[in-house]
């Protein structure tokens, strides 16, 4: 169970509630923020930007399953996109669009 759950990685895309510096990023006021597993790791003006640099960062090759969760600020379209997007660059993958509804988070991802 431990192995399985270590597979399985996950994405969050939100806004920054303040300006700051951490982990050397320089984090502008309501700028997209992307975590990694909890770890931020990268910042963006544009969500889906974000969402695209944190997917970089991860060998999807070894992925099967990517699931999507939009949230409640998030529009269906975009999220469709992002997903339309994922599968073109990575066929082999198969993409999920679950309409979440979360209020703080544009997006959660889990990638399996």
């Amino acid at each position: 169970m431990t192995r399985a759950k270590s597979a399985v990685k996950s994405i969050e895309i939100t806004r920054a509630v303040r300006s700051t510096q951490i982990k050397g990023l320089k984090i502008k006021k309501k700028q997209a923020i992307g975590l990694l597993d909890g770890d931020l790791v990268t910042a963006g003006d544009k969500t889906t930007d974000v969402l695209n640099q944190v997917l970089a960062k991860l060998n999807l090759d070894e992925a099967e399953v990517i699931t999507i969760y939009q949230g409640a600020d998030t529009k269906p379209a975009e999220a469709e996109k992002v997903s339309s997007t994922i599968r073109e660059q990575h066929p082999q993958l198969q993409v999920e669009v679950v309409n979440g509804g979360q209020p703080h988070y544009h997006y959660i991802v889990s990638v399996e």
